[in-house]
């Protein structure tokens, strides 16, 4: 839009120039001075992408040619004071070639290149031309510069946009790995929940119809019982079976919240393993998926592990949202175990499955466990800045 204002000046004044001085003896010695000046303008942004770079002093040498060949136009009689004008586009190129402090120095040094012409015809109304266009000059050349940080502002946004792209697309890829690994993780644990709870009871059906057929051949009148048995093994592995999916489908935010599919769990509990569960709850709070969905993966675990190796049907769970900081306790009066040999007892691989859920979700988790005084769970919210 700029390249069009100044072409636009530039037509302008040859126009007048062909209209007024036709036929005058100086015509052909102005369109000699005003040809150069007007294919200088033309091609300069063609010239400055391919030269500039390795003539670093070629704007300064653009600039004094463009200026002597307006002030030997205006000395060529009669002195027209409409080539003042064509000192405009140069005020523009100035700045965008040196800046605004030093394009606008260059601006301030044009009147210089009127001296003569004011000398030649020293008439008031000349010197108001040039002091009109001077003014001019710099209100272009303070355009230039608002073109500039334009310019600058849109390569910034530029910039910003392309490294706001990047890092979306970081993001995506984060969370691609991120669902990925969750996905791996809930695949381990099922797996290992598998092999605890319906692989074992598999085996054990496997063992039972071995011993039934022995006993077929050698004392039939205790068939019954390991047939018995043997459906008893096949309806736990089923409810067993019914509460790994049920888990699978457990989803917070899906629920109703936290407190609701806690309590949904503890109902699948009671019904699937006789698992009687007293919940303790003070206060509400919104808490966001991630973490709603670590502390019900937390404390699913830790009621698997009631079932599975505390020797008791009861456990209590506290789940305290308004206290600073927050906490859950998962609690039992079963067997217990030596927790400062936790990780290495077989059966309570799941604790540092928890551990590792409860540091992703910036919580701390802490057991306490004696052999025949039951178990306790702590899970606590790190406090901000601990």
């Amino acid at each position: 839009m700029s390249n069009i204002s100044i072409y636009l000046i530039v037509a302008a004044v040859s126009l007048r120039t062909l209209v007024q001085l036709e036929g005058l003896p100086n015509q052909d010695r102005i369109l000699l001075l005003l040809v150069p000046y007007t294919i200088l303008l033309v091609s300069e942004p063609w010239l400055s992408a391919r030269i500039r770079s390795r003539y670093p002093w070629y704007p300064i040498i653009y600039i004094l040619v463009q200026v002597l060949l307006v002030r030997e136009l205006l000395l060529v009689p009669p002195h027209q004071d409409t080539f003042l004008a064509l000192f405009v586009p140069l005020a523009l190129q100035a700045v965008q070639f040196f800046g605004r402090r030093t394009g606008f120095l260059i601006i301030s040094a044009f009147p210089l290149a009127t001296i003569a012409f004011l000398i030649d015809e020293p008439e008031i109304g000349n010197f108001i031309m040039v002091i009109a266009f001077e003014a001019l000059c710099f209100l272009v050349g303070g355009y230039a510069h608002l073109i500039q940080i334009t310019e600058a502002a849109n390569r910034e946004n530029q910039r910003m946009a392309g490294e706001l792209e990047h890092a979306h697309q970081q993001l995506q890829a984060y969370a691609a790995q991120a669902l990925a690994l969750a996905t791996e993780k809930e695949r381990l644990r099922l797996a290992r929940d598998l092999h605890d709870s319906v692989t074992q009871t598999i085996f054990s059906m496997n063992l039972t119809v071995q011993t039934a057929r022995l006993l077929m051949e050698k004392d039939t009148s205790r068939v019954n019982s390991q047939l018995e048995r043997l459906l008893e093994l096949a309806q736990s592995a089923m409810q067993q079976i019914h509460l790994l999916v049920a888990q699978l489908k457990s989803k917070p935010s899906e629920t109703g919240g936290l407190i609701a599919s806690l309590q949904q769990l503890f109902s699948e509990r009671r019904r699937l393993d006789n698992l009687e569960v007293q919940f303790v709850c003070d206060g509400e709070r919104e808490l966001n998926e991630a973490t709603a969905a670590g502390l019900y993966r937390i404390v699913q675990e830790a009621l698997t592990n009631v079932a599975k190796h505390a020797g008791t049907n009861q456990a209590t769970v506290r789940l305290y949202l308004s206290a600073d900081p927050a906490y859950v306790e998962v609690e039992d009066q079963g067997s217990g175990f030596d927790s400062t040999t936790m990780p290495s007892q077989a059966g309570h691989l799941g604790m540092t499955a928890m551990a590792e859920q409860a540091s992703e979700i910036g919580w701390r988790l802490s057991i306490q466990s004696q052999p025949g005084h039951g178990t306790r769970l702590h899970l606590e919210e790190a406090q901000r800045g601990a």
